[in-house]
């Protein structure tokens, strides 16, 4: 007769707790919860098992990792370990095993975006002329750009993000959060620069409608409204804005008296604004 308190044996050697011994080379495989455009599926870390190893499942902690390098990856999420000696079979393995899951998985995410919007997304990149104002690179759509003239003369000089400092999980072109009349300018070219619907509407904090409501508040008011928004190619290969926050430029909040305003912009985003009067939205 089986004895049903007994533990269960575990699949995986690595997880034995006489599997490591304090010293033993290993190496780090270190990946982000989503990828980000440009960077490689995973970053390899190697160094040597610490004292105590906190692990969780078949991962550690990152920030008890043995031996991490200067100018490691900051912000990862998924942390994995193995043996580096050859000879540690079900390390070897699982190293490799892991390294092709993680490579697929990465493909996988970017093949939500069809061959046509990487070919656009890498094209509008090379043609995105960057200067530096104020030390902060500032972009302008050359005129070989394949955009709206409205979008090329609205943007110029206001695009932020080189592609070498880009972070993004998406095929973003640039930032923007200049005071750009978004709103209008949208509504005069219908189809042109599309907005989230559907379910990534669903999932962002205020809808395209109500930001428009809040922009078009804030300017009736005698205020310049601006939205800090990403442009980006969508799955299809179109433009598309994603609107991240609605904004009173210039405000400076230690003055008071736009408690009204804010109140009322507060009514129609659902969203409360923080100290310097800027709704977060995405």
């Amino acid at each position: 007769m089986t004895n049903s308190t007994a533990p269960s044996p575990v699949s995986d050697p690595r997880l034995h707790s006489d599997h490591w011994r304090v010293g033993d080379p290993a190496v780090w495989l270190v990946c982000d919860l989503v990828p980000v455009l440009g960077a490689a599926p995973f970053q390899e870390i190697t160094g040597t098992v610490a004292p105590t190893v906190p692990r969780h499942g078949n991962w550690v902690s990152r920030s008890t990792l043995p031996g991490e390098p200067d100018g490691a990856p900051t912000g990862a999420w998924s942390v994995d370990v193995f043996h580096t000696d050859p000879h540690c079979q079900p390390c070897a393995r699982a190293l490799q095993d892991t390294r092709t899951e993680l490579t697929e998985s990465c493909e996988r995410y970017w093949a939500q975006w069809s061959p046509r919007a990487h070919r656009r997304f890498t094209e509008l990149r090379s043609h995105i002329d960057w200067t530096s104002i104020d030390g902060v690179p500032r972009g302008t759509f050359t005129a070989d750009a394949d955009v709206p003239d409205w979008l090329r003369e609205a943007t110029a000089g206001a695009l932020i993000g080189r592609a070498d400092t880009a972070v993004a999980s998406s095929l973003l072109l640039a930032w923007a959060n200049a005071p750009i009349p978004w709103p209008s300018l949208l509504a005069a070219h219908p189809g042109e620069v599309a907005v989230p619907t559907g379910d990534a509407a669903a999932r962002r904090q205020a809808t395209w409608p109500e930001i428009a409501e809040a922009s078009e508040t804030i300017e009736a008011a005698g205020r310049t409204a601006y939205l800090d928004v990403c442009l980006e190619i969508d799955q299809d290969g179109g433009l598309l804005l994603e609107p991240n926050a609605v904004g009173i430029h210039g405000l400076d909040t230690s003055h008071g008296g736009v408690d009204d305003l804010d109140a009322r912009v507060t009514d129609i985003l659902s969203i409360e604004s923080d100290w310097r009067g800027i709704w977060e939205t995405g």
